[in-house]
């Protein structure tokens, strides 16, 4: 919108009260300068946002190693640049990467091809998933999973059912209600002349939200352009009872915390890895 079509009001009836699951009107993983933004922090090793630490990467692969044996086949739903895909093809599994985003798999093939690793990669958005293939494991790491608003919950569950060799196993991970009392649920800014949002300058407006009742949280970033112009990015998440993913068609399932060290809700020892299976 232009300066003279900027509405504070607008903007702040858009903002301050939205309801469960209300998306933004933005998308980071198809802009072009954000997603190579995304892409150094995910291979950053000292920044615990888009992906964990080398310590905490070790500490996951290590507990999968404990739930299928290799040469097992394993696809990794929303793989990024391969930090675990590689890893789990170094140590003799059969891998599959699954992302939205070009540039994280063009990072990932080029990393695969230099090495002379066997990783298949799928430019795909696993809300519609389309295999032909079966798994003895499927996993979901970094709390995506939760990222999805329940309706796609159950889209994506199903497929990866069917996706399942007999005996397969769905791994996730989640935040957990303990994990609340490590968020603050606050507003706050930041203004910047080059920042991740964009090489222009911009003021930033972060406000976090707690829906307890739909076991959800909202992070939301108004993000507001000289020009007027402003963008509205909405991350959702989720923490988890063991009824809601019965409910999702597991009846099998292991909880098993503690496994992680950083810092943060989303990276710290509250944060639930949960093996299950139909």
């Amino acid at each position: 919108m232009s300066k003279d079509l900027l509405n504070f009001q607008a903007l702040i009836d858009e903002t301050e009260q939205p309801k469960p699951y209300d998306r933004g009107r933005d998308s980071m993983w198809t802009d072009p300068y954000i997603s190579k933004r995304l892409l150094q922090v995910h291979l950053d090793p000292n920044v615990e946002a888009a992906s964990r630490s080398p310590k905490a990467i070790e500490a996951t692969l290590a507990y999968i190693q404990s739930l299928v044996e290799k040469p097992a086949s394993i696809l990794d739903l929303g793989c990024g640049p391969g930090l675990y895909t590689h890893q789990l093809a170094m140590r003799g599994y059969q891998v599959t990467g699954i992302d939205y985003s070009v540039r994280s798999l063009d990072y990932a093939k080029e990393r695969r091809d230099t090495e002379e690793l066997s990783i298949t990669y799928l430019q795909q958005d696993y809300r519609s998933l389309q295999l032909d293939q079966k798994y003895d494991l499927i996993m979901m790491i970094y709390c995506d999973f939760g990222a999805l608003i329940p309706e796609e919950q159950v889209i994506v569950a199903s497929a990866i059912k069917q996706s399942l060799k007999p005996g397969g196993i769905f791994l996730f991970d989640a935040i957990t209600e303990a994990s609340i009392a490590d968020m603050c649920f606050s507003t706050s800014y930041s203004i910047a002349e080059r920042g991740f949002y964009s090489p222009e300058p911009y003021l930033c407006l972060d406000k976090q939200f707690h829906f307890p009742l739909h076991h959800a949280v909202l992070d939301q970033h108004l993000i507001l352009f000289e020009d007027g112009t402003s963008r509205l990015y909405r991350f959702w998440n989720h923490y988890f009872t063991t009824q809601q993913i019965q409910a999702l068609g597991f009846s099998h399932i292991t909880m098993k915390t503690g496994l992680l060290h950083g810092s943060g809700p989303y990276n710290n020892e509250k944060v639930a890895f949960y093996a299950v299976q139909p």
